[in-house]
């Protein structure tokens, strides 16, 4: 994410108080997450951080500028996830299809795990509803998170075509459509009638199917 995405700046002066501040990003978080932005007023926050109309003032210019820190700072720790997801280096052991598919395996369960997390959809949900306003940090999460993720995979795909283990002339292509092959998941959920988020059990033999799969077309 842009360094100027990523800065969370208070307005200039003396310096202001940490925990009031974090006290205040994370009340406002729960309340956008739940009501959304236009519901939410800049009192209602200060009352529940338990900090006093003119201190969340002081932090914060105004309501569009209270969003934006939440949504860098929550954008910040999401895309640390996704982009720490279970992957091996692309050049360790990069010559093994037993490898390769416990690779891939780990990445499908790690990435399903973050997507189905109720704080992620919480946050993509709010993402969507205020893209329209708040463009540029609907991309900056986007760059930062899943395009960098998906570059990461398709660097490993390249690596295990190198090494003769798959055969994948275009590795960008092969890693998307992985994706795509583990988020059908809310597809096959929608089909099967599953109530609730599917089990680990379901999202595992989920998994290890389109790894099959993509094994089959690629190995």
């Amino acid at each position: 994410m842009p360094d100027a995405i990523l800065n969370e700046r208070s307005p200039r002066g003396r310096p202001k108080d940490a925990k009031k501040r974090m006290a205040i990003l994370s009340a406002a978080k729960a309340m956008f997450f739940v009501k959304g932005f236009e519901a939410v007023s800049m009192e209602a926050v200060a009352e529940q951080a338990g900090v006093a109309r003119m201190t969340i003032y002081s932090h914060f210019n105004d309501k569009e500028a209270l969003f934006t820190a939440v949504v860098q700072r929550q954008a910040a720790l999401l895309s640390q996830s996704l982009t720490n997801l279970s992957l091996a280096d692309v050049n360790e052991n990069a010559d093994s299809v037993t490898r390769m598919a416990a690779d891939l395996t780990a990445f499908g369960l790690s990435l399903l795990a973050f997507l189905s997390d109720a704080e992620t959809r919480s946050f993509n949900r709010l993402i969507d509803t205020q893209a329209r306003l708040f463009p540029g940090l609907a991309k900056a999460f986007v760059d930062s998170g899943p395009k960098a993720v998906m570059a990461r995979l398709s660097e490993r795909l390249a690596s295990a075509s190198q090494h003769g283990v798959a055969r994948i002339d275009e590795p960008d292509r092969a890693a998307c459509q992985f994706i795509g092959m583990l988020r059908s998941i809310e597809a096959l959920a929608t089909l099967a009638g599953w109530t609730g988020q599917p089990d680990d059990g379901r999202i595992r033999t989920h998994v290890e199917d389109c790894v099959d799969r993509f094994m089959r077309a690629f190995g």
